[in-house]
């Protein structure tokens, strides 16, 4: 090989590093937004295998709909390795149906309309149990929406990083 062609292949190489780089920032600037609406489709499909379990039809169907719901945003996460816009509708739009299913839920769970849906929940200890994860998955939602917004904005640690390596 000449000289030339080994310098050549070392810039395209060096460039398919940097774009290599800078697609997985655009990609680690959703880690904590992935892993929360992982944490959340899992907390779902547990109520999904309960209310099969229970035979309790509305309860499955609810579930159901939110794991389809919560598997379209984890697609559009990894779409993120090829997709470097900020914005994120599927997710945004999820989060706010869980949130609200959330407090539709939390209000539900004290009043008697509660054992159509959590059959389970014929107790105070078990009733309490589920108000926290229900606050705790409005929180959670809240706090993604809030971090996506950040993304939006360019407002978060990882624009100023991939600013600062595409410029080298």
């Amino acid at each position: 090989m000449k000289k030339s062609d080994v310098e050549r292949a070392k810039r395209e190489n060096e460039a398919a590093k940097k774009e290599y780089s800078v697609s997985h920032l655009y990609f680690s600037r959703y880690t904590l937004v992935r892993y929360l609406v992982t944490g959340l489709f899992f907390t779902n499909l547990l109520w999904f295998f309960m209310a099969i379990g229970d035979s309790n039809n509305l309860s499955a169907i609810i579930a159901g709909c939110m794991l389809l719901v919560e598997a379209a945003m984890m697609i559009e996460h990894i779409s993120k390795l090829q997709n470097h816009q900020a914005d994120m509708p599927i997710n945004r739009i999820g989060l706010w149906i869980q949130a609200v299913l959330n407090v539709v839920l939390l209000l539900v769970l004290f009043t008697p309309m509660r054992l159509t849906i959590f059959e389970f929940a014929k107790k105070t200890p078990t009733i309490t149990i589920l108000a926290g994860i229900l606050l705790l998955g409005i929180a959670i939602c809240i706090l993604c929406e809030y971090r996506l917004q950040k993304i939006n904005r360019g407002e978060d640690r990882y624009t100023r990083l991939i600013q600062l390596y595409q410029k080298q």
